[in-house]
């Protein structure tokens, strides 16, 4: 399997609207984790459509939220440089279980609460592979 390097993520300083996953809270068929393709997905058919060889990042984290009806951790996921995913990501998570899935408040996202969950570049999606290099994800 093809491998890069760490590579160079996108992240800005601007205000972002992320989509918020109950993740605890998802069962059957997608629960404990098993909902993560569903994102992979999303991702690989948008840049299949839009035929992107650029460069973004989409980026997540774990935290706090009561914007649910119990107050739990969350899952945060927003992208960078990838006009018009995260319409067809919150639809598509939506499709799958409507109740855990909402569009959060704006935030912005920070290096040292915030970790890179897949990135494009060379034309292909990567995933973290290990702590210095990604792996192509297929």
């Amino acid at each position: 399997m093809p491998s890069i390097p760490t590579p160079e993520f996108v992240i800005n300083k601007r205000l972002v609207s992320p989509i918020e996953i109950d993740m605890w809270n998802i069962q059957g068929k997608y629960e404990n984790g098993a909902w993560h393709p569903l994102v992979h997905a999303c991702v690989k058919e948008w840049a299949k459509k839009n035929n992107f060889v650029g460069k973004a990042s989409i980026w997540s984290s774990v935290m706090p939220s009561a914007s649910f009806e119990t107050y739990t951790n969350t899952f945060y996921i927003v992208a960078f440089g990838m006009a018009g995913f995260m319409k067809l990501l919150e639809s598509t998570l939506c499709d799958y279980f409507p109740r855990q899935v909402l569009r959060s408040g704006e935030m912005q996202v920070k290096r040292r609460t915030w970790r890179p969950y897949l990135h494009l570049e060379y034309g292909k999606i990567w995933i973290i592979g290990d702590d210095v290099e990604w792996d192509e994800l297929v």
